[in-house]
């Protein structure tokens, strides 16, 4: 084993979780604004008509922390209590935002005078000149904030302490904040479609690779894992969304709280305010429901979808020899999604060609489109989300296993289909290696690069033959 798996508990793994394992490295929004208060949350708000701007104060000369693409190894987030408030109607014009708070526990590994937290156009709000408040858990003193700001190129905020968190203590960050509910299809984003001629909006997530950070501060790498407790608030009429299973209290709004995540990367959390329908079934214990525009509801474009899902996935549990980790499995087809889905734990997330099916209009073509990107998604609910990879460098293991056993789930659920698939672009000139060194992919731009056809499809033919010659390995647990 070179580095090894973060995993979120002991599994006992398949041979292909094996082969796999042993063959690789495992792995602004510038604006001014007052309070304004909810019944049940005080949240701040935005005034768009006048815009600050925030300036690195970093030196020049060799890189310092908060100069470099990767967080430190000093400090480890355990859980993270986050309350969002979307705002559904424009506050002037076509200009839409959110507001929230963030509170992060973290424990200290290595005594530290810095704390460096990803922010990425988030406008914060102040505490004595502060961009957080800062406090000792358990007994433990916390060191006084020194001074903060906001590091524009590497997308940190920035926390210099008067002297140094200690080893073994836990402490608590707490950080309120603005930002733009853009319809920019990443973080926290919003979509519009139209039913019955009428404009509705929804506020949506796309958190991989990197943009936890612009719906809260977060330590927004896949390895460090956390808990979640995720709250919304939304107008009445909406349902909110999200990873676990929720429960509401509406006052003024709807305050929809979620219990706490399985412990997990933040690049899979989403959560959804909308208006949409969704039909279910349950399947051996664990609740699958198919959310869409309520017209395509009514109209049975998810029925192919919930019909194939609770066999997918009991395949999955064969397979893996490891039951389904959660008690639910949401899917949701959304107007606007830059990618084809996303495997947010508990909550996918696709584009309507990848999980709507109408028997009317729809060609075979695309019910197997439906199916293998729904085996896709699921496959990654162990590898991918239970195991996962350290970094982004090898993505290409995490999305080529799951390619591969999509044919295989979706052969399980379509026998008769012969599921087959080939891939030419390795010849072209913009090929790339499967796997660089972590060094070499740190901007979060070149993390993005290598969401592609050879990340996703080069490997997948090898790991059937890569699971007969490989038979043991040690696991980072």
């Amino acid at each position: 084993m070179a580095k090894g798996f973060f995993i979120s508990k002991a599994v006992a793994g398949t041979c292909v979780f094996v082969a796999i394992a042993a063959t690789a490295t495992i792995i602004a929004l510038s604006v001014v604004y007052s309070q304004e208060k909810s019944k049940n949350e005080v949240l701040p708000t935005v005034d768009p008509s006048v815009t600050t701007t925030t300036v690195s104060t970093t030196p020049s000369g060799p890189k310092e922390p908060w100069q470099q693409y990767r967080l430190p190894d000093s400090l480890v987030p355990i859980t993270y209590h986050v309350t969002l408030w979307p705002r559904l109607k424009p506050v002037v014009d076509n200009f839409y935002i959110f507001s929230g708070n963030s509170t992060v526990e973290f424990k200290c590994v290595k005594a530290t005078d810095l704390i460096l937290i990803h922010s990425n156009k988030l406008n914060l709000t102040t505490f004595d000149n502060f961009h957080a408040k800062l406090v000792g858990l358990n007994g433990a003193e916390a060191p006084k904030i020194k001074q903060t700001w906001l590091e524009v190129p590497t997308q940190y905020l920035v926390i210099q302490l008067q002297g140094n968190l200690q080893p073994d203590n836990t402490y608590e960050l707490f950080t309120e904040f603005v930002g733009e509910l853009a319809d920019d299809l990443g973080g926290f984003y919003r979509s519009e479609y139209y039913e019955d001629g009428v404009k509705k909006v929804l506020a949506t997530t796309q958190m991989q690779p990197t943009d936890a950070r612009k719906a809260f501060p977060c330590f927004d790498e896949p390895a460090m894992k956390a808990v979640f407790y995720m709250t919304l608030l939304h107008p009445h009429g909406t349902v909110a969304l999200s990873n676990s299973i929720n429960y509401v209290d509406g006052h003024d709004l709807t305050r929809t709280s979620f219990m706490a995540t399985e412990v997990m990367s933040s690049y899979l959390l989403a959560f959804v305010v909308c208006e949409f329908a969704y039909i279910r079934n349950v399947d051996t214990g664990v609740l699958i429901r198919i959310w869409a525009r309520q017209k395509a509801i009514n109209e049975g474009q998810g029925n192919y979808a919930l019909e194939k899902t609770g066999p997918i996935l009991s395949f999955f549990e064969d397979y893996y020899n490891i039951s389904y980790p959660l008690n639910k499995s949401d899917q949701i087809a959304l107007p606007d999604f830059g990618a084809g889905a996303m495997e947010n734990w508990g909550l996918i997330t696709y584009r309507e060609t990848a999980l709507l099916y109408n028997s009317n209009v729809s060609s075979n073509g695309d019910k197997e489109w439906v199916a293998t990107v729904i085996a896709h998604e699921l496959a990654h609910m162990w590898f991918g989300n239970l195991v996962t990879t350290k970094w982004w460098n090898d993505l290409w293991l995490n999305e080529g296993f799951a390619t591969y056993v999509s044919y295989l789930g979706a052969d399980f659920a379509e026998p008769e289909w012969n599921m087959v698939s080939v891939m030419g672009v390795d010849a072209l000139a913009s090929s790339h290696p499967l796997s660089s060194k972590e060094d070499e992919i740190l901007r979060p731009e070149q993390i993005s690069e290598l969401f592609d056809a050879i990340t996703y499809s080069k490997v997948k033919s090898s790991f059937k033959y890569l699971c007969n010659d490989i038979y043991s390995l040690s696991f980072n647990i």
